[in-house]
């Protein structure tokens, strides 16, 4: 996939106090894995932060000029600034990132404006809003205009206010866009980083190499943690719309029942990513050391039950049988 994933949710999501630069770090980490490629970041992740893991890009958004002393701390690839920003003499020697909403027409004569007032050179536009394609064609041809009116990598961020966000990003991706930001533990407002992994599987049939399903699902999982969020579990709610949906299937070949099928590597992840959100949770408590070690000790054990030996030992890829 020639399409670069960026990933906000440390930037659209309540960062709460207990949220531990480690945390921070290791949630970083497995976006990497999953496939991210850009992580966006704010001040408040930040200042959570002692260093910045490898292997990833970053991107930080400036949510005030006070907070340009970060980027003397940190190594980010780039800084983001929207069309307001221009006009706070913001000088740096990072690439910008120009964040402009999406509109009828093109953007390139806003852009070229843009850098006339910028304190930096413009290295990458991102188009923010909703947008609305009726085939993946019309997307290609959105993109192939866009390339031809900007000099600079167009990244797209499309809202859910149409509740066709993810349908968005995935047609721009198959349209080979320069990049689409996602939102891994989404609140609803852009497209879901599991949204558009589940779509591409379930609809799609097809998984782009770059991207690893159950490194994914361990983010999601851990995200979850460190958000606080309450609203259940994006992975869990997927999985039950699926299962809804296979249960109706047969089996062209047999005539039996279709079954979900799940490779042994992505089994493996999950069952880390459940019991290492199981240790958090009992970091929180006040327990006995002897009595944690032995929770985690039969969590693990009962862990293992849950796949059966059909899945465990499947060998063939796919989510069907």
């Amino acid at each position: 996939m020639k399409t670069v994933i960026a990933d906000n949710s440390l930037c659209t999501n309540v960062i709460p106090e207990s949220a531990s630069g480690e945390d921070i770090f290791s949630y970083i980490e497995m976006l990497a894995a999953s496939g991210v490629k850009l992580v966006e970041l704010d001040f408040r992740a930040a200042m959570k932060l002692k260093k910045l893991p490898e292997g990833i890009k970053y991107v930080f958004r400036l949510v005030d000029p006070m907070f340009m002393r970060l980027t003397e701390v940190f190594d980010f690839d780039y800084v983001l600034l929207t069309f307001p920003d221009l006009k706070k003499n913001i000088s740096t020697k990072i690439p910008l990132v120009l964040e402009l909403p999406v509109i009828e027409s093109l953007p390139g004569r806003a852009l070229r404006f843009a850098q006339n007032l910028a304190g930096g050179e413009i290295s990458l536009l991102r188009l923010c809003g909703n947008l609305d394609f009726k085939s993946p064609a019309e997307a290609s041809e959105y993109v192939r205009r866009l390339k031809n009116d900007v000099a600079v990598p167009v990244d797209f961020c499309p809202l859910n206010e149409r509740r066709n966000a993810v349908d968005s990003a995935i047609k721009l991706s198959l349209a080979n866009a320069d990049g689409v930001t996602l939102s891994m533990c989404s609140g609803g407002r852009f497209a879901a980083f599991e949204d558009f992994v589940f779509t591409l599987i379930s609809v799609y049939d097809s998984l782009p190499s770059e991207i690893n399903a159950g490194a994914m699902c361990r983010a999601s999982v851990f995200g979850n943690y460190i958000f606080g969020n309450k609203r259940g579990d994006r992975i869990m709610q997927l999985m039950e719309i699926l299962d809804s949906d296979i249960r109706m299937l047969k089996n062209a070949d047999t005539g039996g029942d279709v079954k979900t099928r799940i490779r042994l590597k992505d089994t493996q992840f999950m069952r880390r990513a459940y019991v290492s959100a199981v240790e958090k949770m009992l970091k929180n408590e006040d327990l006995a050391e002897d009595i944690s070690e032995e929770l985690v000790k039969a969590v693990e054990k009962s862990e293992a039950n849950v796949f059966s030996d059909d899945i465990m030992n499947e060998k063939r890829r796919g989510l069907l049988n």
